[in-house]
């Protein structure tokens, strides 16, 4: 465990030097965490209606500490959020969640992230902070997100979810449009940024469609899934 932090903090302090080298010293960074019918329904029952962290949870704020000591010592800026992403299923998910689950969730990762020196942000409020962004990205995608909609509903992370025949098309298209905005919403928000991932690569496979991987690079140094219990 001790090899793999230090390797995190490498390569991350690695990566940051890059970035912040062209972007006036300040490294801009996020790490989405999941806010889902999960966190509401499985999690929130587990937990007995009263939220803890994670293993991975404390993972993301130990290995977000640890890159703020490496670019100190570098004498970079970290500017790292933690965006929670609620901008997706909610309106899908009825009654697989407790009522003001997802709210509670939210406040509680922030008092956390606050409690560290951090910040988090709402996906859905970064969007309306920056509607026009994210319209305009869907608008631009839109074919794109048509031509491979029928892969990503029957092989991708939306066959997974096992959505009904008549809707899975539709849901895949505007999964796509959705990761392919995200990009362009925060890098218009904060300039280039580093996405230190708690996910794999086959789950943000639409994130450059737009902008590219110059922008807006992932690392995989967060925890996998870290909203999700042992």
């Amino acid at each position: 465990m001790a090899g793999r932090k230090s390797a995190v903090t490498r390569v991350s302090s690695e990566a940051a030097a890059i970035v912040a080298a062209s972007s006036g010293g300040t490294l801009q960074a996020v790490t989405y965490l999941c806010v889902s019918d999960y966190v509401g329904g499985t999690r929130w029952r587990m937990q007995a209606g009263c939220y803890a962290l994670t293993l991975g949870e404390q993972g993301i704020f130990a290995r977000a500490h640890a890159l703020r000591e490496a670019c100190r010592s570098e004498e970079i800026s970290l500017r790292w959020q933690v965006i929670l992403a609620d901008g997706w299923g909610i309106d899908l998910y009825g009654d697989r969640v407790a009522p003001g689950s997802l709210d509670s969730y939210c406040a509680f990762m922030t008092q956390e992230a606050e409690a560290r020196g951090f910040t988090t942000v709402r996906w859905s409020t970064l969007t309306d902070q920056n509607r026009s962004v994210y319209d305009r990205a869907v608008e631009q995608v839109r074919s794109k997100a048509r031509e491979l909609a029928p892969w990503e509903a029957t092989k991708g992370e939306i066959a997974h979810d096992k959505p009904a025949a008549s809707e899975a098309l539709g849901i895949a298209e505007e999964h796509i449009c959705m990761r392919a905005a995200e990009s362009a919403v925060v890098v218009a928000d904060r300039g280039a940024t580093l996405v230190l991932s708690t996910e794999g690569p086959g789950l943000v496979r639409y994130d450059n469609l737009i902008v590219p991987r110059a922008s807006y690079t992932h690392l995989y140094t967060m925890p996998f899934l870290a909203h999700r219990l042992p």
